[in-house]
């Protein structure tokens, strides 16, 4: 059970997010068209396409293989993404440059388990226990030297350079591809959001939100996960909204 909600913001002129929901087969996903850069809605909007399709056996062997075998089908489905960005850039009227961020999850109720294909800042978030856990690393300039232990957290917050990526899509190298796995339960809410979320809203009130909408307990979880969504992006609009804001959440049902 899924759903997700785009709004442009209050500043940027368009909307250059993009987003996947496709239940049947257990995908959600977000692109951010990268801000500056030419076309990155149509950037966005290519990796999204690319990364739709009938999901692969997962095998039927161990849990560890297909894990394994999860984990690499969403680096794959990545790197197609990347690939569809380099096929657009060759079209005669292409523009000069485009990009985007890809945050792909895949939750496999078969088996147990989800996986992450994940490059740039875009995130994905687990709901569990009345805890909300960040699954993906931020590919920017600014989190490299937090992990580095060159700036706190509180720094990175202001820094004018924490929007510059370190990985992105754009249709050029083979891109490195973060992913990983993990089991699922009954009532785990998955949410990924572009940085107009993020940027704009803190984790904790992000938290207080979701645990507001509790969709695993409510009597209609799809009303809630909406409620949840649209107050999501509220709170970004009403912080500011400097960016466009994409939210996408999960629910896992027994």
């Amino acid at each position: 059970m899924a759903t997700g909600l785009t709004d442009p913001g209050l500043v940027r002129p368009r909307n250059e997010d993009s987003f996947l929901v496709s239940g049947a087969d257990g995908f959600l996903a977000v692109a951010d068209g990268m801000g500056g850069h030419p076309s990155g809605d149509i950037a966005s909007g290519l990796a999204i396409e690319a990364v739709a399709g009938t999901a692969p056996e997962a095998g039927s062997g161990s849990s560890e293989y297909g894990a394994e075998a999860m984990a690499t089908d969403m680096a794959q489905r990545v790197v197609r993404a990347d690939a569809a960005i380099q096929e657009g850039l060759r079209e005669p009227e292409a523009p000069a440059g485009m990009g985007t961020t890809l945050t792909l999850l895949r939750v496999d109720g078969v088996h147990g388990r989800y996986a992450i294909g994940h490059v740039g800042d875009s995130r994905a978030y687990l709901l569990r226990d009345g805890a909300l856990v960040q699954l993906t690393s931020d590919h920017t300039w600014v989190q490299r030297q937090v992990d580095n232990g060159i700036i706190g957290h509180d720094v990175a917050k202001r820094h004018p350079l924490r929007h510059v990526l370190e990985r992105a899509l754009m249709g050029g190298e083979t891109p490195e591809v973060e992913t990983s796995t993990g089991a699922i339960r009954a009532g785990d809410v998955f949410l990924l959001c572009t940085d107009g979320l993020t940027g704009m809203v803190a984790d904790t009130e992000i938290l207080r939100l979701m645990l507001l909408g509790d969709p695993a307990g409510s009597s209609d979880p799809m009303a809630s996960l909406d409620g949840i969504a649209t107050a999501l992006v509220d709170a970004a609009k009403a912080a500011g909204g400097r960016d466009n804001i994409t939210v996408v959440l999960g629910l896992v049902r027994e």
